[in-house]
């Protein structure tokens, strides 16, 4: 078996996919955790971090219920200490010991060439496919979800509820570490390193489980997800960031076992009711909801013409040009006509207490009408659209063009 590789055969190459494929079943696996390989393998985490084994590992339900629960207590059971002393003594020297070893080995033994190329087909991919369309938008749910709820009220240390104190599991399975790209090395190419035993141990942890958050005194290790629903971006693009995203029009896209979970439409987290009950969606809750994306949201499941009539939308005023793009399909430049129409509601609104504004806007290669928020002091369509695209209505030039 090599010990150094400087090229990647034919049939190694041709195996990539196929790899990467394993490893993102493995990123988005749900059901029950397998909680008594997890133990083996944290143990022996433990074990190459020179960390004596706490022997406690308690399953909590949701990757809330864990970034809430852990942290509280380490505090506790460090009798005031700072919870950045306890977290860098183990979750980092966890990483450090075993992924980050791997990695570091894995590098140093192969051909610069042929390390781009596993990262590019191998780990890229599964990064892209688990990272890319889940993991982030479970980070900052919980990181959202969890500042709520401390509001404050223990910021000594409440920075680390938020995600630096955890190791991913499944979600981490294509990061730079990750054992998609080592492993590839080892099974596929005969890779032989004096730290594979470390690798085994990492990845044993990564197909068994969900997040898990390593202290000295317990390890807290989080069940797999119920379901995870997405979808597929664009029928062009069936692979690479950004290919797949959250997504499911009658549930959340993705919950665990105590009914946490996130409602998503088309990688967007929105309030559940647009979701189970879009109907009862009121002229308020479009109002009340500050972010631009949310709203857009909401009008693609509403539709324009009901989001119209919620908000009581008039224009006020309105400028025409012509839209220049870039069709792929048929390689040719084509115009189309185009407005911006700046709107206003009719009535003051309940929940902001004064007339809510936004510029209707069309995008030129999918024709898909959209409505932004705009401040009250625009003097017309023209200045909002340029407000929008951060440039001063002088140098703004309507009509952009974009590639399909």
């Amino acid at each position: 078996m090599p010990t150094r590789i400087k090229t990647l055969t034919p049939e190694q190459r041709a195996r990539m996919t196929d790899w990467a494929d394993r490893w993102i079943e493995v990123g988005l696996r749900t059901g029950d955790m397998d909680y008594d390989r997890f133990c083996q393998a944290a143990e022996k985490c433990y074990r190459f971090a020179d960390i004596p084994w706490p022997g406690n590992v308690i399953r909590v339900s949701s990757p809330l219920v864990g970034a809430l629960a852990a942290p509280i207590a380490a505090h506790i059971l460090s009798s005031g200490a700072v919870v950045d002393a306890v977290r860098g003594a183990v979750d980092d020297a966890v990483r450090g010991a075993v992924d980050g070893a791997v990695d570091d080995a894995v590098v140093g033994a192969v051909d610069g060439a042929v390390d781009g190329a596993v990262v590019g087909a191998v780990r890229g991919a599964v990064v892209d496919a688990v990272r890319g369309a889940v993991d982030g938008a479970v980070r900052g749910a919980v990181r959202g979800a969890v500042d709520g709820a401390v509001d404050g009220a223990v910021d000594k240390w409440h920075p680390y509820i938020g995600g630096q104190f955890y190791i991913g599991g499944q979600f981490w399975v294509g990061y730079w570490w990750g054992p998609a790209y080592t492993s590839f090395f080892r099974e596929q190419c005969g890779l032989e390193l004096n730290v594979w035993e470390r690798g085994l141990a990492y990845e044993a942890t990564v197909e068994s489980a969900c997040w898990w958050w390593p202290n000295r005194r317990f390890v807290m290790v989080c069940e797999r997800p119920v379901e995870i629903h997405r979808e597929l971006v664009s029928p062009k693009r069936p692979r690479g960031w950004g290919s797949h995203r959250l997504h499911r029009a009658d549930g959340p896209a993705i919950y665990w076992p105590d009914g946490w979970g996130l409602y998503m439409w088309h990688g967007v987290r929105v309030p559940e009711k647009l979701i189970l009950a879009p109907a009862e969606i009121t002229a308020e809750d479009l109002a009340r909801e500050p972010n631009a994306e949310v709203r857009m949201a909401m009008y693609d499941r509403l539709g324009g013409e009901r989001f119209g009539d919620l908000l009581k939308l008039r224009e006020i005023d309105r400028y025409d040009y012509d839209s220049l793009y870039y069709d792929v399909e048929s390689a040719a430049l084509i115009t189309r006509p185009a407005a911006y129409v700046l709107l206003e509601t009719e009535e003051v609104d309940i929940a902001a207490e004064e007339k809510l504004y936004f510029l209707r806007l069309v995008c030129p290669s999918t024709g898909k009408i959209y409505h932004q928020g705009v401040p009250p002091d625009m003097p017309d369509a023209l200045s909002a659209a340029a407000w929008l695209a951060h440039i001063s209505v002088a140098d703004y030039q309507p009509g952009t063009f974009v590639e399909s």
